[in-house]
């Protein structure tokens, strides 16, 4: 469920980003005056004149797909990214990522999907919207999605490129107008250790930034004086009560938690066990089984998708290939039984008639002889 009403206490987020979510389209609008008038700065100042450098069109193409994909990441909780990249001189949907509990994983999924997209560009620019999950309180209970714009522009990518990319920035954000935050990020290091920062760029509000650094320090989410975090074996293994990275509970202290909570999950008799900090901390860390799971992602890009259906076609190929030299060789053998068949029954023919020629034979040899005529007339 994505929420999108303030939170409250200390962790209430910002106006700045409420405002945005009621004002976008002035926002985005605006974002684009001031993207065009750089371009036309640029112009002026590079000696390419306007017509070469056809802003009207860049403005306006985009893939009819984009607003939908983008669409679909702020309605569903299911889905974590979709990316877009520039294939030619249009932006077109690139690939879609499942929202897993793995939230870290899920950043580092997304970061080598951006490196795949913009490897099938010209530009190695990316826009996305992403689904930042942020912890609601410093219990570490309860989450909050927030739908967020990304540009990204890889290190060393020409200037002109950029500003030739930045004419296409107002109707990008447009397309995305259901999110609530936009950032830009340049680095990617495809291990999702950069999730944080991205994070903190939501907002400049210090509550926002607290929420977004809890993902790295979730404090121990079960209480009472005797609760798994209080045990020698876990105090070992987590040092300062925070579970910061994955791997960092040894198997004593993920006995000592499933121990504690294995018998009740009530909050009233056993607090933390049946919180999302939980399933975050005990499942993530301690089940090897629940950790392996992956979802897989979803393939837009038309280059992928075109590629994706002539494996499929290359394999149905293979299989109508294999098939018909079974067949052949089922064909074959069949006429070789056949033949073998005709074969036999000819020699069986043959044989009868040998035995029969021999029967007659056989006859004539012992038919006694008939007696001679007696002689007359003496």
């Amino acid at each position: 469920m994505i929420f999108r009403t303030k939170m409250k206490s200390d962790y209430t987020i910002i106006g700045a980003v409420e405002k945005q979510r009621t004002n976008k389209t002035a926002v985005v609008a605006v974002a684009g005056f001031f993207v065009l008038a750089a371009v036309l700065a640029l112009a002026s100042v590079s000696g390419v004149s306007q017509g070469e450098l056809r802003v009207s069109s860049n403005v306006q193409t985009l893939s009819s797909e984009l607003k939908l994909e983008f669409q679909k990441v702020c309605d569903s909780p299911d889905t974590r990214y979709v990316i877009a990249v520039f294939d030619g001189t249009e932006i077109v949907p690139c690939v879609e990522g499942p929202a897993t509990d793995h939230w870290e994983s899920d950043y580092a999924h997304f970061e080598e999907a951006i490196t795949r997209c913009v490897g099938l560009s010209k530009y190695a620019i990316a826009f996305a919207v992403y689904n930042m999950p942020v912890w609601e309180t410093e219990d570490h209970h309860s989450y909050t999605n927030y739908p967020t714009f990304i540009d990204y522009v890889a290190p060393g990518v020409d200037m002109a490129d950029i500003y030739w990319a930045g004419t296409y920035l107002g109707a990008t954000k447009l397309a995305a107008s259901c999110v609530t935050a936009s950032v830009k990020i340049t680095d990617l290091d495809g291990e999702g250790s950069r999730m944080v920062g991205t994070c903190e760029k939501i907002s400049k509000d210090e509550s926002m930034i607290k929420r977004c650094e809890s993902m790295q320090t979730v404090a121990c989410p079960y209480e009472g004086e005797t609760n798994p975090c209080e045990e020698k074996v876990c105090k070992a293994d987590i040092l300062d009560e925070t579970f910061a990275s994955a791997g960092s509970i040894g198997d004593q202290c993920c006995a000592a938690i499933k121990a504690w909570c294995v018998k009740s999950v009530d909050e009233k008799t056993k607090p933390g066990c049946g919180k999302f900090a939980h399933k975050q901390i005990y499942t993530e860390h301690c089940d090897a089984g629940y950790a392996a799971i992956e979802k897989p992602e979803l393939i837009l890009h038309p280059f992928l998708v075109a590629q994706e259906a002539a494996a499929a076609q290359a394999i149905i190929d293979a299989e109508v290939a294999a098939q018909k030299v079974l067949d052949d060789i089922a064909a074959e053998k069949k006429a070789a039984e056949d033949k073998l068949a005709a074969d036999l029954k000819a020699a069986e023919e043959l044989q009868e008639k040998i035995d029969a020629d021999k029967a007659a034979a056989a006859a004539i040899v012992e038919a006694p002889a008939a007696p001679a005529a007696e002689a007359t007339g003496r």
